[in-house]
């Protein structure tokens, strides 16, 4: 994913000022209507002089005061509205800002603790020794995935994707050294058309869930055709399944199992997949855990 260049306010502070502006424009021509209906009905009624007139001569200038004052609480209340809301959604902005900045930051220290631990463990003797090396390494790789996960999360409603054909064996391939421990099988080649970003962010975030949450052992993804355009891919675990309400799965912050996360990781698969003009869904099934990943599908060998 990239990120495209901000204006100085976006595109939703507009709408927002927009949307106060024509409130504030609407009462304002309200009331102003209606203050020279009631001034033209005073004129009539003055013609006809006497006392009732001057009475009215009196009324008229009190409404006129009383609307000018009106309107102009009005508008100064529709000004330091629209002032509240761009500088609240300024400071949003700032906010996110560093809040990307830092995460960027983190990335370098992460991957290098990561290339350290991969080094040490090649290079320590001793099987718990090797076992210790090789926590460090997932433990690297779970810090990287959840701050990979928190970036793409705060950048999900901007960020433009850009959609290419993908061979699904050649983005699983990389992903099999850092998920060891889980049998990864892939039952043949697709390619789709999705951000390789993106893909990569919801096949690491299924296979996490299946090895960390799930405690599975094997994981099957199967690529199948369900018409000449799409591709649907199945996720199947062998792990102890859902615990939980099956209705909270891809809502954001909804932690179905016990232990680490954040409970983002297949609300944001779920989004990302959404932007791609695909779909994940997570059929029930009596054991393990089933998702399913429909895409564009690609050809093969063009």
């Amino acid at each position: 994913m990239k990120q495209p260049e901000k204006n100085r306010y976006s595109r939703r502070s507009w709408l927002i000022g927009v949307g106060v502006a024509v409130w504030a424009i609407f009462t304002v021509s309200l009331i102003g209507w209606w203050y020279i209906f009631s001034q033209r009905q005073m004129v009539k009624l003055s013609s006809a002089g006497g006392t009732l007139a001057e009475e009215l001569v009196r009324n008229q200038k009190m409404l006129m005061w009383e609307g000018a004052t009106l309107m102009l609480s009005l508008f100064l209340g529709a000004a330091a509205l629209l002032y509240f809301v761009i500088r609240d959604r300024r400071q949003s902005e700032q906010l996110m800002q560093f809040f990307l900045a830092f995460s960027h930051e983190l990335k370098t220290p992460i991957a290098t603790v990561r290339l350290y631990a991969e080094t040490l463990t090649s290079k320590l003797k001793g099987a718990e020794n090797i076992l210790l090396g090789k926590e460090l390494m997932r433990e690297a790789d779970r810090l990287s995935l959840q701050l990979e996960n928190s970036l793409a999360l705060a950048q999900i409603q901007e960020a433009r994707l850009y959609n290419e054909k993908l061979s699904l064996k050649e983005l699983i391939r990389p992903l099999r050294a850092e998920f060891e421990k889980l049998s990864i099988h892939l039952t043949e080649d697709a390619e789709v058309i999705a951000d390789s970003q993106a893909l990569t962010t919801i096949l690491r975030n299924l296979l996490r869930n299946a090895s960390i949450h799930g405690k599975a052992t094997e994981i099957r993804i199967a690529p199948e055709n369900n018409d000449l355009s799409r591709v649907i891919i199945t996720f199947s675990d062998n792990g102890k399944g859902l615990q939980g309400d099956r209705s909270l799965l891809g809502k954001k912050f909804q932690r179905l199992y016990r232990g680490s996360g954040t409970g983002i990781g297949l609300y944001l698969s779920k989004e990302l997949a959404d932007k791609m003009g695909g779909e994940l869904a997570f059929p029930s099934t009596p054991e393990g855990f089933h998702v399913t990943l429909e895409l564009s599908r690609g050809e093969l060998g063009t």
